[in-house]
């Protein structure tokens, strides 16, 4: 796949009236999925595709279910506004979203010079609880999300679904696994209020400034869902 291609740079100037369309680079983290920022005269932007080299004829519903969620959810909660969405393989192989370029870091184990530590976690700590609340609060129904996912027994099924992953897929012995996951099913609480699921949600996945400690925006929705929150 050419992202730096004459397709992609006609498709843009068609569909959102940029001009001057160029690859800048390959961006790290949503590992999962192919994260590049693209330049035009009118400003930056990032595309999100699957992988080049995945077998998977339905990897692409991923970005599509991330961009639909993102693009419902802007204005809520703090997420890049979605800018395109494109299924046709002829412009770069397969189907791609762009969304609003965040100019912000995505912190990992080393906070910015800028931050002043443990007040800095601190704040961060509150933001990222403010947001998680925002996301589980979100009108969804209204939004058009009303089709997404089974919230019916959310929690039984999630503890299934991944202690069936965890035995297809062992990677490390990890005795008590089995243990806790019985001792999950069988003490499940009743069934909660219905909401927004991130599925993958950590600091790791936000974008924050780098002048000082404020959480930019929620990234990295492929794994998002209705259920429990």
């Amino acid at each position: 796949m050419s992202i730096d291609s004459p397709r992609l740079q006609a498709w843009i100037a068609r569909e959102l009236q940029r001009s001057d369309v160029r690859l800048v680079k390959e961006l790290s983290g949503g590992n999962s999925n192919v994260t590049c920022l693209i330049d035009t005269a009118e400003g930056a932007m990032v595309l999100r595709t699957p992988p080049g080299d995945t077998i998977s004829p339905k990897a692409h519903h991923g970005v599509a279910r991330e961009a639909r969620i993102m693009g419902a959810l802007h204005g809520h909660v703090k997420v890049p506004r979605v800018l395109a969405w494109c299924e046709d393989n002829q412009v770069i192989g397969r189907p791609f979203a762009l969304v609003e370029h965040i100019d912000g870091t995505s912190i990992t184990e080393t906070l910015p010079e800028s931050y002043d530590g443990v007040t800095a976690i601190n704040q961060l700590g509150l933001q990222l609880t403010d947001q998680l609340a925002a996301i589980a609060m979100a009108p969804w129904q209204e939004l058009g999300l009303g089709d997404i996912g089974r919230p019916d027994n959310f929690l039984r099924r999630q503890i299934e679904r991944w202690l069936e992953v965890r035995r297809k897929a062992p990677v490390r012995e990890l005795p008590a696994l089995e243990q806790i996951g019985a001792w999950l099913l069988e003490n499940l609480p009743p069934d909660g209020p219905t909401g927004v699921v991130h599925g993958d949600y950590h600091l790791d996945n936000t974008l924050c400034s780098t002048r000082g400690p404020e959480l930019l925006a929620v990234i990295d929705w492929e794994m998002a869902n209705i259920g429990d929150p």
